[in-house]
C-alpha cells in the first residue's frame, strides 16, 4: 500500500517493493550507487534460503520509481527482530534520486521498525547517511578488471605476481564452472570458516545463487590435478 508524503514539490509516495523486482528491477539496475545486494534475484535467494519476512521499501515520486531500500525483517537474540538492509550482506541501504528520496525512504523504515517493536534498523551503507549513527569498522577494496589477461597479472604487485608463478609451476590449474563445481567448493568454503572460528553460510545459500543469477553467477576453482583446493 503506497503512503503519501508530504513534500513541497512533487508528490511522493512510499510502498511496498514487490519481491520479483516489478516495477523497480531497472531502476536498481541502472543507478550508480547500487550493488549485487539490491537486485531482486538476491532479495529472493535471501528470501529463499533463510526465510526471513521481505519488507523492502519504493520511493515514487509523480508515479515514478525515484528510490529503493532493500529490508528484511531479521530475528535476533535471544528473542525480537530488527530490519536489515540487507542481511547476510555487505552493501545495502536506500539508493535514491536525491536526498529528499532517501531521508522519506528512512524515515518511513525507522517508523516501520518502531510498530514492528523492532530492536533496531541497520542499513549496510558504502557512505554514511546524514543524520544516523555509523560505524566505520570495514572497508572497501576495489581494482578494476582489464580486459587483458596480462595486464592484469601487471596490476598484481610484484611479490603476488611471484606467488602465482611460482604456484602454476607447482601444475595448480584454474576453472570455472556453476552447479558442477558446487561440492567442491561448499567442502573447501566450509572447513575453511569453520577453521577460522567464523559460521559457515548453508550449502543452499550458493545452489540459491547459481540458480537466480544464471549466467552472472559462477565459480572460480583452483586444482592439483583433481584435487579442488
Amino acid at each position: 500500500m503506497a503512503v503519501p508524503l508530504p513534500t513541497a514539490g512533487a508528490s511522493v509516495a512510499i510502498e511496498e517493493a514487490p519481491l520479483d523486482g516489478a516495477g523497480w528491477v531497472d531502476f536498481a539496475a541502472a543507478h550508480p550507487a547500487a550493488t549485487l545486494f539490491h537486485q531482486p534475484a538476491w532479495l529472493q535467494v535471501v528470501s529463499r534460503t533463510f526465510g526471513y519476512r521481505h519488507a523492502s521499501l519504493l520511493a515514487r515520486r509523480d508515479g515514478r520509481v525515484a528510490g529503493l531500500l532493500p529490508l528484511f525483517a531479521v530475528p535476533t537474540l535471544p528473542w525480537g527482530r530488527s530490519l536489515v538492509s540487507t542481511p547476510q550482506a555487505v552493501y545495502g541501504g536506500p539508493i535514491a534520486d536525491d536526498d529528499e528520496i532517501r531521508s522519506a525512504l528512512v524515515d518511513h523504515a525507522a517508523r516501520m521498525a518502531d510498530r514492528r517493536g523492532a530492536a533496531f534498523l541497520e542499513l549496510r551503507n558504502e557512505s554514511p547517511v546524514p543524520g544516523l549513527a555509523d560505524k566505520d569498522l570495514y572497508v572497501t577494496f576495489r581494482r578494476p578488471i582489464l580486459p587483458d589477461a596480462d595486464q592484469n597479472m601487471a596490476a598484481i604487485p610484484r611479490n603476488q605476481r611471484r606467488s602465482i608463478r611460482v604456484a602454476q609451476k607447482h601444475g595448480l590449474t584454474a576453472r570455472v564452472g556453476r552447479v558442477d563445481l558446487l561440492d567442491g567448493f561448499y567442502h573447501v568454503y566450509s572447513e575453511s570458516v569453520r577453521n577460522l572460528g567464523t559460521p559457515v553460510f548453508p550449502r543452499a545459500l550458493f545452489a540459491n545463487l547459481l540458480d537466480r543469477l544464471g549466467k552472472d553467477a559462477f565459480i572460480l576453482g583452483v586444482y592439483r590435478g583433481e584435487e579442488l583446493l
